[in-house]
């Protein structure tokens, strides 16, 4: 997802005032934050969360945003597809319980966010992987009225649609936004907030 040049214009403006964050940092995080701004958005207190693909820069920022969001009383739930992903996952402290498992296989998924959450179904998925054919598992373990939020840019709502459908899910099906009101200022405030996100995003862009 690219940057769009008034985004650009103020990502340098906001560096003259966060004179602390270097704008190569900065843009790097800004180009995945806009599913982090939506998760602030949309999870609230108490809820628990799976994110799809949260070891990536996107889902890192919004396993963050989420942990904030929903509260000590509320649950985090990262999905990632190796052990390097969940060490680097589990060094951050974002999520109350880690999965390693194929997104694209959705009984799987099921079967392994049912295993960490107590046989509860989950109230908001993000979905932040970068591969095909990951609608279903995003759907199925969403309760009945729950969220499903895609952020990537390979989701085909066909399949999204006709796998609810499939399922008999009722669920909402939000498409992926790059951008939010304050969505700069939203990210870079993470960035000086949090010493381990800052540290992650420097890593990958020196």
């Amino acid at each position: 997802m690219k940057l769009y040049k008034n985004e650009t214009n103020r990502a340098v403006e906001s560096k003259r005032i966060y004179n602390d964050i270097e704008e190569t940092l900065a843009l790097a995080a800004l180009d995945v934050g806009g599913a982090a701004t939506q998760t602030r958005k949309l999870a609230k207190k108490k809820e628990t969360v799976l994110i799809l693909g949260a070891a990536g820069k996107s889902g890192l920022l919004c396993c963050y945003e989420a942990k904030k969001a929903v509260g000590q009383d509320g649950k985090v739930i990262g999905l990632v597809r190796n052990k390097k992903s969940k060490d680097i996952l589990k060094y951050t402290g974002f999520c109350n319980e880690i999965i390693v498992a194929d997104a694209k296989n959705s009984n799987q998924v099921l079967n392994e966010v049912l295993r960490v959450n107590d046989g509860k179904e989950v109230d908001i998925c993000i979905n932040c992987v970068n591969a095909e054919s990951t609608e279903v598992s995003s759907i199925l373990p969403v309760r009945d009225e729950g969220i499903v939020y895609f952020f990537s840019m390979e989701t085909s709502f066909a399949k999204a649609a006709l796998g609810a459908k499939g399922a008999g899910k009722d669920v909402t099906m939000i498409i992926g936004n790059g951008y939010t009101k304050k969505h700069d200022d939203i990210i870079l405030e993470d960035l000086r907030e949090c010493d381990t996100l800052r540290t992650i995003f420097k890593n990958l862009v020196d």
